[in-house]
This record gives C-alpha cells, sequence and structure tokens, in this order.
C-alpha cells in the first residue's frame, strides 16, 4: 500500500468537513438536483456529479499539490469519475475537471452487487496520482437513509478495495470514502462521520445531513 494513512484519512476528515457545510441545507441541494435532471436524468448521478464532485476537485488540488508538490496536469489525470465526458459543473480556478472514466478495463470475478459471474467495476469517483495517493469514493443519494443502504456502501466499496490492480490500467485504491446523504432532510442538518470501518477495511463513511439525536448506524 503506496498512500499514507494519515494522508488518507486527512483528505476524508477535509472532504466530509466541506461536503457538510456546502450541503447543509438539503432542500437547497434537493433544487440543484432537480435542476440539473434536463441534462441527466439520474437524480444521483446528478447530486455526485454536480454538487459532489466539484468539491472533491477543488479539495484534491489544493491537497495534493500542497502534499505531493502535484501539478494542476498532475491532478486533472488523477481524477477519474463515471461521466467524466459529461461534466455537471464549470471549473474556476480552484478546480482541474475530472480526465477519464473511472472503471475498471478488466473483467474481475463477481461485482458489487454479488450477483454477476464477473464484472467490469464503476466506482463513482476516484483519485490515482501515481502511487502517492490512490483513493475511491462512493455516493449515495437517498429519500432516507437505512441500515442497509450503508451495509451496501460498505459492501461495495469493500469490493473496489479488494481489487488490488490490473493489467490494462493504472486501477488501484488503497482507501474508500463513502457519503450517504438523506435527502428528505428539510433545513440544516448536522454533520456525523463512521469510523467502524477504518482500522479494518480502510473506509471512512460521511452521512449528511443529520439532525441532533440521529445515530446514522441505527
Amino acid at each position: 500500500m503506496a498512500t499514507s494513512a494519515k494522508d488518507a484519512l486527512t483528505f476524508c476528515q477535509l472532504l466530509h468537513e466541506r461536503l457538510a457545510d456546502q450541503l447543509a441545507d438539503a432542500d437547497a441541494v434537493r433544487a440543484r438536483v432537480e435542476s440539473l435532471l434536463p441534462r441527466n436524468s439520474f437524480r444521483e448521478s446528478c447530486f455526485c456529479k454536480g454538487c459532489v464532485l466539484p468539491s472533491v476537485d477543488s479539495l484534491a488540488l489544493g491537497f495534493l499539490t500542497e502534499r505531493h508538490s502535484a501539478s494542476r496536469a498532475d491532478v486533472h489525470l488523477a481524477l477519474r469519475c463515471e461521466g467524466f465526458d459529461t461534466p455537471l459543473y464549470d471549473c474556476d480556478a480552484t478546480q482541474v475537471g475530472f480526465s477519464s472514466h473511472s472503471r475498471s478495463n478488466s473483467y474481475h470475478p463477481g461485482d458489487k452487487s454479488g450477483q454477476r459471474a464477473q464484472s467490469r467495476r464503476s466506482p463513482d469517483f476516484c483519485i490515482r496520482l501515481g502511487l502517492k495517493f490512490r483513493l475511491v469514493g462512493e455516493i449515495k443519494y437517498l429519500p432516507r437513509v437505512r441500515p442497509a443502504d450503508l451495509s451496501t456502501l460498505v459492501r461495495e466499496l469493500k469490493d473496489y478495495l479488494s481489487i488490488a490492480g490490473e493489467p490494462t490500467s493504472d486501477w488501484g485504491h488503497d482507501f474508500g470514502y463513502g457519503l450517504v446523504y438523506q435527502s428528505s432532510e428539510a433545513g440544516e442538518g448536522t454533520r456525523a462521520t463512521i469510523m467502524d470501518y477504518w482500522e479494518t477495511d480502510r473506509i471512512f463513511i460521511s452521512c449528511l445531513p443529520r439532525r441532533d439525536g440521529q445515530n446514522p448506524s441505527k
């Protein structure tokens, strides 16, 4: 494993804080998602590409430049996502955009749902800065977050992380970041993280937005 655990944890924490601030108002988030539907018919894709990936982009640029002396071109090449060629945000000076698809090039045994004999994996986004920083991300946008949804998110991230590499691409990730967003929450919510899987599975999970007194794991 090449990615520093300290680097990965710091990045996940910073991303969590940034998204918690920027996506705290679920009403505004829903309005943004609905406005993007004419360009992409899937709400979860609109949420991921229009609300989450802009923050991943800007954070990655600052973080990888500072920690690993990466150039803007380096960061651009490192950022991958589903549907990279149909972005749902316009880059500003703090962003570089996503350069390519996140999927694996080869077919691997099984799939993240456990229903197919083999498949190509396609996470929502990933960062592959050579061997210096390699993180995979998966996003869920749901009316209501249930324990089963969290289990699904963890299972999918474990599946991605279980594939160490492949001969036909630079696929490979050392840590996972997951976000479950409860879209039915009105107004502003508080932030919550789940660290139960960090030490054992190298997975960090954000739950947003949350109300005071809510436990996302129950």
